[in-house]
């Protein structure tokens, strides 16, 4: 599965391995009018109006959720607000390396949620920190700096305007809890896709939400999962998802 991570390709790939839980394959098929609608949110629902943002293909890459989407681009912008500050710092020391991997990273993410005028301009001058392009690095830096603005007051402006859904507390259901995991599981991919260290605190999220008792299969598929990302074995610990996946499924069952 190549980036942008598309989830339906993401999980075609798993389903090569899991094999659904017997209420899922005693359930009746779902019409296209359905899968239209769980992928999509309906033409009917206010959308944000981000600047230099593909709301819809950010949507579909996260599975349909506004909140959760909007959780994961308050946090892009948390981490990147001053991406150009450090690029323009590490060009200006001579550390080339350390500003074409930041723009590429950013790049990477920004592509990954639909932030399209971030991830055009990070690639531009990334391509331009290759070639050793010193007076176009700083006029697509600008851009960058005013793109990225730009889409960072946009997200601020809906995120006061309206509440995101909380974490499951304790207490939640079952059913809530495994959806709530699914949902994470989605961005545990991403992440190790992506070689994100932060993939190791959402597993610890999709552990604690399951609650996996000592000894048990599960526990010992977090463990090997948790094991390979402490490692930086973001490849090998997204070869590991489909048994974690199996797991999830037989502990609910």
């Amino acid at each position: 599965v190549t980036k942008p991570i598309d989830p339906q390709k993401l999980f075609s790939k798993l389903l090569q391995w899991v094999h659904p839980s017997p209420d899922l394959q005693n359930s009746s098929p779902v019409d296209e009018t359905a899968k239209t609608e769980i992928a999509e949110p309906s033409l009917e629902a206010e959308l944000p109006d981000i600047p230099g943002m593909n709301i819809k293909a950010g949507l579909a890459r996260i599975g349909g959720s506004l909140p959760s989407l909007m959780r994961v681009l308050n946090k892009f912008c948390q981490t990147n607000a001053d991406a150009p500050q450090k690029i323009k710092q590490a060009l200006e020391a001579g550390n080339n390396d350390e500003a074409r991997i930041c723009a590429h990273t950013m790049a990477g993410v920004a592509g990954n949620l639909g932030v399209k005028a971030v991830e055009d301009s990070a690639r531009a001058l990334e391509a331009a920190i290759i070639s050793n392009e010193k007076e176009q690095q700083q006029q697509i830096l600008g851009s960058l700096s005013e793109n990225l603005r730009a889409f960072l007051a946009g997200v601020a402006r809906y995120s006061s305007q309206s509440s995101t859904q909380a974490q499951p507390a304790a207490g939640t259901s079952d059913h809530d809890a495994r959806e709530a995991a699914s949902e994470l599981i989605i961005g545990l991919c991403t992440q190790l896709h992506q070689g994100d260290s932060e993939a190791r605190e959402t597993l610890e999220k999709i552990s604690q939400l399951m609650c996996a008792s000592e000894g048990s299969i599960l526990q010992r598929e977090f463990k090997e999962v948790a094991t390979l990302i402490e490692r930086y074995a973001f490849d090998e610990a997204l070869e590991k998802i489909p048994q974690l996946e199996n797991a999830l499924h037989e502990s609910s069952n």
